[in-house]
């Protein structure tokens, strides 16, 4: 909508606007849906949870069902308009007075016009959002049960806007990315008139004009990065202001007269869990567990390994810094064969066969098992205990469900997305309040990294410079982290952070293998993960120095562990770990790698 920062077009007029609200009166105004919200919640979110119940004690394993929200969403909106606009005793919020009959019927004929298609399409495209972005999901997940511990709690609509401010973000920015109207709406220009093509027109206060919903959400002089789904640009500070920015729907008291009753839907059906994941958990547990007996046989070269000092010990790909082993090639064979016999139709992605074969894999969004037999493999061959079998599952090329099982430590970390993580059954993380400090800079953080396994100039060189950056006193221009650690594996990293034993990991190089189950681990144990690209050395404005979002498959990551909010500031935890991801990248370098797999 902005042609210049701080060029906004509006739809203020105040004439047309209150001839608008008094043609469709106030039956569908925030006092009314706040009245009448009980309704709203039985005929809306209630009764869709009771739709999906029946679907699923009638399906044939009595555990899962497939719904299409399109669909069930558009019933739902429907329902609610019937219900609210037929029903008994509809009065007036305002004059208590029964609404009349002629008047019931218009507002209930231009809720059915603008307010099903409107609604229903924002809460599918939320959804999509949601399950294309785990990690938002897990993030979203974990700020509802925090806020709302019992299940049992029904959340209404200003509970959820008041205490859940991420919940907005993501509704505003499924909106801006997905309108669910596309075409283009009259708009007035602002008192201080209006500039476009960089001055060569100008358009005087009060000109009439038309904005396409498409074209302004997508506007790079508006948004950074717009084309990516990223709700924290819609948090913090000047949040309200961005809001702004986002066309709602049609084109506000004109049309869409069922705002406040969409919005009151969208805040209470989105908190509804989408996705049951115990299942793949549970297998992925078992799996994990069925090989820990011959992981410690090789890591003791005990068992079937205590006849080969060396079990077939080899160089990776002619890389003498890496290796693989006979326990590497039998333990993936084997857990890739256990899911194969339940899951003949999912996706493989392994380290052993992959670095075997050669050949690039293809990325999908189908269901993929993400398989690493044996992190840190160096630490295996050398006994250092650090070291664990890695088992992830990836839907729509997002992590949703991580098991990382240290069998010589017997530390087994779970996690599948909006269901916690876990340790030995133990809630992570297991370092909490108040010996869970909050710090305030990296000069508070043990950070852990890794050196990987390309021992060129052309790598090390920068790798070692990132690392003298992060240690040098703050007065050299450095971060002055308390410590520095390499342990020499990524998930025994990741799960350090996720227990709160460690602030930060960022490396450079990993494979998704290395780290897709560690960050659903580490995201459900209330940590941030963000993409690991360094901007040192790199001429970016300062206005898109804003930590971007993960993408597991190009293999760089920076991880922030759970930061507790501070007394009296609720979300200030978030932005603590915004601010030492930002802090972490302003001292960094990258590197270039080929992405995992053919996307």
């Amino acid at each position: 909508m902005r042609t210049l920062p701080g060029t906004t077009f509006t739809t203020t007029n105040p004439s047309l606007n209150k001839i608008r609200r008094r043609q469709m009166g106030n039956s569908y105004s925030l006092p009314s849906v706040r009245l009448y919200e009980d309704k709203i919640l039985d005929h809306g979110v209630l009764s869709l949870i009771s739709l999906w119940d029946r679907q699923i004690a009638t399906s044939p394993d009595q555990k899962k069902t497939r719904v299409n929200f399109y669909y069930d969403f558009h019933g739902m909106a429907f329902d609610i308009i019937g219900v609210l606009g037929f029903g008994k005793n509809a009065r007036d919020p305002f004059t208590g007075k029964p609404i009349e009959e002629v008047a019931l019927k218009a507002e209930v004929l231009l809720m059915v016009i603008a307010g099903t298609d409107t609604t229903s399409n924002t809460l599918t495209w939320i959804m999509l959002c949601l399950l294309r972005h785990p990690v938002v999901y897990q993030r979203l997940k974990s700020d509802i049960r925090a806020a709302f511990p019992s299940k049992s709690v029904t959340i209404r609509h200003d509970m959820a806007r008041n205490t859940l401010p991420y919940l907005t973000a993501v509704i505003y920015e499924a909106m801006r990315l997905y309108p669910a109207v596309a075409g283009y709406i009259p708009r007035y220009v602002p008192q201080q008139g209006a500039h476009l093509m960089n001055g060569a027109y100008f358009l005087p206060q009060g000109t009439e004009v038309c904005i396409s919903f498409f074209a302004s959400h997508r506007n790079k002089d508006v948004w950074s990065s717009p084309t990516d789904f990223n709700p924290e640009r819609f948090m913090g500070a000047g949040a309200e202001e961005r809001l702004k920015d986002v066309l709602t729907f049609s084109s506000g008291v004109r049309i869409c007269v069922g705002r406040h009753l969409a919005m009151a839907e969208l805040y209470t059906i989105t908190n509804m869990s989408t996705e049951q994941l115990k299942e793949y958990l549970t297998t992925a547990v078992a799996i994990a567990k069925e090989v820990g007996p011959a992981f410690t046989d090789g890591f003791w070269r005990t068992g079937r390994f205590a006849a080969s000092s060396d079990f077939a010990s080899s160089e990776k790909m002619g890389n003498g810094a890496d290796c693989v082993t006979e326990v590497d090639r039998y333990i993936e064979k084997t857990i890739f064969s256990r899911i194969r016999q339940i899951y003949p139709k999912h996706k493989f992605v392994g380290e052993e066969t992959t670095a075997e074969s050669g050949d690039d894999y293809i990325v999908t969004d189908e269901p993929t098992w993400i398989v690493d037999p044996v992190d840190g493999t160096n630490n295996f061959v050398h006994h250092f205990p650090y070291t664990g079998v890695s088992i992830a599952l990836a839907i729509n090329k997002e992590p949703v469900m991580g098991v990382i099982y240290l069998p010589v430590l017997d530390e087994l970390y779970t996690a599948a997305r909006g269901q916690g993580a876990f340790m030995n059954g133990m809630p992570l993380p297991i370092i909490r309040s108040p010996a869970l400090t909050t710090p305030s800079s990296l000069a508070d953080c043990m950070i852990l990294s890794e050196h990987g396994h390309t021992r060129t100039e052309e790598v090390m060189g920068p790798r070692l410079a990132s690392f003298t950056r992060l240690l040098l006193d703050k007065k050299l221009g450095g971060g002055c982290v308390q410590n520095l650690r390499i342990t020499g594996a990524t998930c025994p990293d990741l799960t350090m952070v996720a227990k709160g034993v460690a602030d930060v990991c960022w490396e450079l190089g990993p494979h998704a293998w290395d780290f897709a189950a560690g960050v659903v681990i580490l995201t459900e144990a209330g940590g941030a993960v963000f993409d690991g690209a360094g901007w040192w050395g790199k001429n970016i404005p300062e206005a898109e120095r804003t930590p971007k979002p993960l993408n597991i498959w190009n293999r760089k990551i920076l991880a922030i562990r759970y930061i507790p909010d501070l007394p009296n500031r609720p979300g200030s935890g978030r932005e603590i770990q915004k601010k030492l991801a930002k802090e972490v990248l302003e001292i960094v370098g990258d590197l270039e790698y080929a992405p995992d797999g053919l996307h």
